[in-house]
């Protein structure tokens, strides 16, 4: 039943519970109805009082109590004078003991919505554009609206759920068993053997049957799901179409459509600013002179593999074993021409981290990234045509390179949980490497030695040359005074 169904419904019973009309079984349904819902239970309420209110003035102007003849008037002077009287005010008195009643029951409501069945946990670094509930890593949580900036947080609900949120992002907290994610992602994850968890987005209700699924909302809000394992029920809030999608697949909802559930990864770009220079240093990026940078992807699903030139983001990711056609490493090609090696005194690399869109970082553990330097300057020659089985120093292994072909360069550490920032490289063998390269022109490979332990967890992004916004693959070349 979708929205519009349920409100009419609701309008209907609530109608007929007023006028004394409604049968058991009625009343049974309106108490579920509004209890799902604050929304429903403040229009209850209201009607209610509006009902009242009205039956009292009407009663009070009516010409049975207050035109009366002559006779009736004189009546008042006998022994029936305080029968009127009581009459008019048991009326005042039963209005005032509802709307007692009903503020009572406003109060209550209240502050039932504000006990606690959930707690809040985040990572260091989190930052929040506002919050009605508290933020603090460890708080006890009730219904609530949370606007994430930037982070990971994890709200666990008495119920047995568990989501996962990832900034930005922006969800209200309806009830211990019901939630609505504007925009963002999160993974939910249900336990102990409970079933409905519902979370909404703007374009559908998603119902828990025992499971595992993603959830990802974009600004305009139309959203993807994929169920990790169980089941998810979906319903379209327009339509009242419904859908069950299973393990492993997914659908994308939009206004008044589900699609057909779909295996695949999708995914958005984002940027950011570049970097200053400085006296006695040189900056040279992947953009620079015979410079490039692209990425190889393998996928058994076609003939060879994929590789993606020209594009402002670079992709890396060691996918666990089954998922291995999601494997991607990133190429990185500096033009070293007219660069004084001799007088070279230090060097650093720095890569610019940005949200890929494609995975999730609450499914992604601490990550080591590691830097190769290819020593074959065959290899450093345009390789517009490179594919994953024959792109330099390739390696089966997705979180590798041939070692007789490169050498490690450096590696850092990416947190779990951390889609963007500034990730930088120095040591004395890439230095060396710098200066030695006779043919002027360095290939470096960029890989993740760290695999992943889902399915769907995040796939790194870095920005590339054609980054308008972010800076490219960064060199820093620091000379003798």
């Amino acid at each position: 039943m979708n929205d519009a169904a349920r409100r009419q419904e609701f309008q209907e019973l609530a109608d007929a519970w007023i006028d004394g009309r409604a049968t058991e079984e009625e009343t049974r349904r309106i108490e579920q109805l509004a209890t799902s819902s604050p929304e429903l239970m403040r229009q209850l309420v209201d009607m209610s009082l509006l009902n009242a209110s009205l039956s009292y003035v009407a009663d009070s102007s009516s010409p049975s109590l207050n035109m009366r003849s002559n006779n009736e008037q004189a009546t008042d002077q006998g022994p029936f004078r305080h029968l009127r009287f009581t009459q008019n005010y048991l009326v005042a008195i039963a209005v005032t003991m509802l709307m007692g009643m009903t503020v009572s029951f406003l109060l209550w409501k209240a502050l039932s919505e504000r006990q606690t069945f959930a707690s809040l946990e985040s990572i260091a670094g989190t930052r929040w554009i506002s919050a009605s509930t508290p933020t603090n890593s460890g708080s006890q949580i009730g219904s609530g609206h949370l606007k994430l900036a930037a982070g990971l947080v994890t709200i666990r609900f008495d119920v047995g759920a568990v989501l996962e949120l990832e900034g930005p992002a922006d969800i209200e907290i309806i009830n211990r068993k019901r939630c609505r994610l504007n925009s963002g992602k999160l993974l939910a994850t249900v336990r102990n053997h409970f079933r409905g968890f519902v979370i909404e987005t703007p374009n559908a209700i998603l119902t828990d049957q025992g499971t595992s699924f993603c959830v990802s909302v974009q600004p305009d809000g139309e959203s993807n799901m994929q169920v990790l394992e169980g089941r998810v029920d979906v319903e379209d809030r327009t339509t009242g179409v419904e859908k069950t999608v299973l393990g492993q697949r997914g659908v994308r909802m939009t206004r008044g459509a589900i699609s057909d559930s779909f295996d695949v990864e999708q995914g958005t770009l984002e940027r950011a600013p570049m970097h200053p220079s400085e006296a006695n240093v040189i900056y040279l990026p992947t953009s620079v002179g015979k410079g490039a940078d692209y990425w190889v992807q393998r996928n058994e699903s076609r003939p060879g593999s994929e590789s993606q030139y020209g594009m402002p983001i670079l992709l890396v990711k060691w996918s666990k074993e089954e998922c291995r056609i999601y494997d991607r490493k990133a190429y990185l090609r500096f033009d070293l021409s007219g660069i004084p090696s001799d007088q070279l005194s230090n060097a650093s690399l720095t890569l610019n981290a940005i949200p890929s869109g494609l995975g999730f970082a609450s499914m992604t553990i601490n990550s080591k990234m590691a830097i190769y330097g290819v020593h074959d300057d065959l290899l450093d020659s345009s390789q517009t045509d490179s594919v994953w089985g024959n792109a330099p120093a390739s390696s089966e292994l997705g979180g590798s390179v041939d070692l007789n072909s490169a050498q490690l360069l450096g590696k850092f550490i990416i947190p779990q949980g951390v889609q963007e920032g500034t990730f930088s490289i120095q040591s004395d063998e890439l230095l060396k490497y710098l200066k030695k390269d006779p043919n002027r022109i360095v290939t470096m490979i960029l890989v993740c030695e760290t695999q992943s332990v889902a399915s769907m967890s995040l796939v790194f992004g870095f920005a590339g040359s054609n980054n308008s916004i972010h800076t490219p693959p960064t060199l820093r070349l620091e000379f003798q005074k």
